[in-house]
């Protein structure tokens, strides 16, 4: 997984499809349909998956990830990425 800010930006500019620098819960559901989430069962996944994304990014709750928000766990992301591959070696 590449961490770099340049990946962390192009992420958050996928998902964030109206480019208004903000991820929407409508915004998340299309970025889950549209990696993977067309296989998954049905619409009640596909909502654990959004509800998942939101409990992890979406610190004040306020249904809307804001780009602090992604930075703030891109950056925790990245620690323990680093922390884990320097236990590998």
């Amino acid at each position: 997984l590449e961490t770099s800010p340049d990946s962390q930006d192009g992420l958050f500019g996928d998902m964030d499809g109206d480019n208004n620098g903000r991820i929407s819960i409508d915004e998340i559901r299309e970025f889950v349909v549209g990696t993977g989430g067309n296989s998954l069962d049905d619409n009640k996944e596909i909502q654990n998956a959004v509800d998942n994304v939101l409990s992890v990014l979406d610190e004040n709750e306020d249904k809307v990830i804001l780009r602090n928000d992604f930075n703030k766990y891109w950056k925790t992301l990245a620690s323990v990425l680093t922390t884990d591959e320097g236990e590998m070696s």
